[in-house]
């Protein structure tokens, strides 16, 4: 009897394991199946499949690379439609469940980030881009898109910040320097909520940035250009139109050097530009 139960068992178990077997092996079949459905554009029967597979085989983690490619073939980028936005929210979740499990997968990790952008979730890429960092703390092309990203978010000082840090890792590159002194004319420039105080602070910062650009670089045009501009607004905080704010009389000489020396720079910098053709 004892030896019934035991033969009893051990065919439940050869049974068990033959299902589990046939189950997995239909599973790499719908998992082709889905991949020639997405090679003709069908995306929609192709997820069907990849979903039906990992179904049968959940240890098939590279499926869920697929359905993130495929939930990015239905998205439309910048679309606010719901169903666009389903298909967005989609394909991120199946990317970042494979990125579990290949972490350093250069492509998918694109992906992601393309989605992320695509789909205007800043927020999401710059937290993506800030864990990436403290992982990897001195990739600049990482830092430069971190501060990209936040000066289009808004938050100039954020921006400000991951600029200079890219400065710091790359002290003897001109344009590291270069780009400080840009979004600090910017701010200064064409932001009116920009206080006299915060102009003054913009300045300085981005006269500072430029002037290293042009000691590492001393051909380096567009920095003189933008040095121009910096004391174009320096002027500006004397008078920012002496037809309609006359000037001080105490300030008449400042305002005039400061424009002398803005037309100085930009001379040298159209100078530069014609000597390198």
């Amino acid at each position: 009897m004892r030896r019934f139960s035991i033969l009893s068992v051990l065919l439940i178990s050869l049974l068990s394991l033959s299902f589990v077997s046939c189950g997995k092996f239909q599973a790499r079949i719908e998992v082709k199946e889905g991949n020639d459905l997405y090679a003709g554009r069908k995306y929609e029967e192709a997820i069907a499949k990849y979903k039906s597979a990992l179904e049968k085989d959940s240890s098939l983690h590279q499926v869920h690379l697929n359905l993130g490619l495929t939930y990015m073939g239905l998205y439309v980028p910048g679309s606010t439609h719901p169903k666009d936005i389903q298909y967005a929210d989609e394909a991120i979740a199946e990317l970042r469940e494979y990125l579990k499990h290949y972490a350093d997968d250069e492509n998918a990790n694109g992906y992601l980030v393309q989605m992320f952008l695509n789909a205007d979730r800043k927020e999401d890429a710059i937290a993506y881009f800030e864990n990436h960092l403290k992982k990897n703390p001195n990739d600049v092309a990482i830092m430069q898109k971190l501060a990209f990203l936040y000066a289009q978010s808004g938050k100039f000082h954020q921006a400000l910040e991951w600029y200079k840090k890219r400065a710091e890792v790359e002290p003897n590159n001109a344009e590291a320097y270069y780009v400080i002194g840009v979004i600090c004319w910017e701010k200064s420039y064409k932001f009116v909520d920009t206080t006299p105080e915060q102009k003054i602070t913009l300045i300085q910062t981005g006269m500072q940035a430029l002037e290293k650009a042009t000691q590492l670089n001393p051909k380096y045009a567009d920095a003189y250009l933008y040095m121009n501009l910096l004391y174009r607004e320096k002027a500006k905080l004397i008078s920012p139109d002496p037809n309609t704010f006359p000037i001080p009389d105490d300030k008449i000489d400042e305002y005039n050097s400061y424009l002398e020396k803005a037309k100085e720079l930009q001379d040298k910098a159209v100078a530069l530009r014609k000597a390198a053709g």
